[in-house]
This record gives C-alpha cells, structure tokens and sequence, in this order.
C-alpha cells in the first residue's frame, strides 16, 4: 500500500465528518455556480429578445441607376410586411 492509500484510510477512518463536510460543500458551490450560469445564460436570450421586439426597423432599398423607380417600389411593397 502506498503512501497515498495510508493516508486517505486515516483521513476517512479519522476525519469522516470532515471530509463528508467538505464534500457537500464542494458539491453545493458547483451546483450554484452552475444555476447561475444557466439563469444568465437564459436570461441573456431573453433580455435581447423583448429589447429587439419593439424596435421598428427602418429598411433601406438602394436601386441601380438603371432601375425604374415605379417598378423598384411595386417590388417593394409587394412583401406582406411593409407597412409605408
């Protein structure tokens, strides 16, 4: 048996309460670093969502010189959510 084993045999034949302590509060830091890293993970995707959804956007359509305008804006206002 080596060094290593002996002393772990001690540590848990000795020092049990200790080392179920500190094995449960290990256990319980890695679960909350890992709660709090889910909620701000999916508190960040929904933050950016409800920002975004209220902010109309202003799309701009450039036409080549050669375009005909009456034929660029019929095209434009053909999509179903243009709305001026």
């Amino acid at each position: 048996m080596t060094l290593t084993f002996r002393w772990l045999a001690g540590l848990i034949a000795r020092r049990r309460g200790r080392l179920v302590a500190t094995a449960i509060g290990v256990a319980l830091t890695v679960s909350l670093l890992a709660a709090i890293g889910s909620f701000l993970s999916g508190s960040t995707a929904a933050m950016t969502e409800r920002a975004i959804s209220r902010v109309p956007l202003d799309w701009q359509v450039q036409g080549e010189v050669s375009t005909d305008p009456t034929t660029l804006l019929k095209g434009v206002k053909a999509f179903p959510q243009i709305k001026a």
